[in-house]
């Protein structure tokens, strides 16, 4: 297989900033009830990041993940300059070296724009929008925000740091 390629279709993608936007009132009201976890935000272009999202999916009897990125603005910023949107579907198919091929990706004659170089914030959630992990770089970290048995497999299974207690994250706008 080869990587995922970033998102052109404007339904696809406007289908996918409303999980988004879902997916980060989720991660909000997590963070003030205390039950999010928390971990470095540039965590995800790894191979081991990746292999923790699909084994997360599969526990789940879940396939495939979105990844989105936030800010900088996707349409006035990315699609304006590039025709398509800081998005990606990852599928079974898709291995640990498609993923992180895919974050690295050049959007078009600008490689300083790749998702993994340009993502002050972004959010990866599997397709049903059951959990979500919302991430800010300038505050390096992300939060994830789930059912009970999610966090607990997370904080099992999680191949890097995982912060219990919030080490003084906030969602900024």
């Amino acid at each position: 297989m080869s990587k995922s390629e970033y998102l052109t279709d404007h339904e696809a993608f406007d289908h996918l900033w409303k999980q988004a936007g879902e997916g980060k009132r989720l991660v909000a009201a997590a963070v003030e009830s205390g039950t999010a976890l928390y971990f470095d935000s540039s965590d995800i272009c790894t191979f081991r990041y990746h292999a923790f999202l699909r084994s997360l999916l599969s526990e789940r009897g879940e396939t495939a993940f979105a990844a989105l990125v936030l800010r900088p603005a996707p349409e006035a910023y990315f699609y304006h300059h590039f025709g398509k949107y800081p998005a990606f579907i990852f599928l079974p198919e898709h291995s640990d070296q498609d993923f992180v091929a895919s974050l690295n990706s050049d959007p078009g004659g600008s490689l300083a724009d790749a998702f993994d170089a340009n993502s002050e914030q972004y959010v990866v959630f599997p397709l049903n929008g059951e959990w979500v992990i919302y991430a800010d770089r300038k505050q390096e970290l992300a939060a994830m925000a789930g059912p009970g048995d999610v966090l607990e497999f997370t904080r099992r299974r999680y191949p890097f740091v995982v912060f219990e207690e919030n080490p003084g994250f906030a969602i900024r706008d």
